[in-house]
């Protein structure tokens, strides 16, 4: 087909690691494995990839070094590895309970959830050069919200920045996104 159906596409290996009817269940090898395979025949049912209408393909591993080899392939755009993910915050959890209460909050289906927004929700970039400082204050201000970040057009998340990233001011890109922590 000359456009594709979907725009975003989640494989959840948990989905795929035991039968409920029969009891049967496979270990995290197999699991990884039918993994490999789904992204194997998504990426024939999807095509070349379309700048028009680009996929977002996110997997789940569970093993972190298939996650590391995986995410490298153009195909996959996101990995998850749960037993990574929740080793951090059991770790960090244990070192200092009080975060039990933060984890909690960020993880359940209600409350605060971390987004990535436009920055032209905030600003006009064309018109505004302002510093990162100065937009989290006014977004906490007006919004009720936090900015822990930013991700540059053509960059990587810079998460907390500090000193001339989060003071000086910087011309905006249209494209660029703020990460926030927000009730909506």
């Amino acid at each position: 087909p000359s456009e594709k159906p979907f725009d975003r596409v989640l494989v959840l290996s948990m989905a795929l690691k035991g039968d409920i009817e029969t009891g049967l269940s496979i270990g995290d090898v197999e699991q990884d494995s039918l993994v490999l395979s789904t992204i194997c025949w998504l990426s024939e049912l999807l095509g070349e990839p379309s700048i028009q209408r680009p996929t977002t393909l996110t997997v789940e591993f569970a093993h972190d070094q298939v996650g590391d080899v995986v995410r490298k392939d153009s195909t996959v755009t996101n990995s998850i590895q749960p037993y990574s993910l929740s080793a951090r915050i059991s770790a960090q959890t244990v070192r200092d309970s009080r975060l039990n209460e933060v984890w909690s909050e960020l993880l359940q289906q209600r409350g605060r959830e971390v987004y990535i927004r436009p920055i032209s929700s905030y600003i006009d970039p064309v018109k505004q050069v302002l510093s990162f400082a100065t937009i989290s204050d006014q977004s906490a201000l007006q919004r009720d919200e936090l900015v822990v970040g930013y991700i540059p057009k053509d960059g990587e998340a810079v998460i907390n920045p500090d000193g001339p990233l989060r003071y000086n001011s910087r011309e905006w890109s249209q494209d660029d996104g703020l990460i926030v922590i927000a009730l909506d």
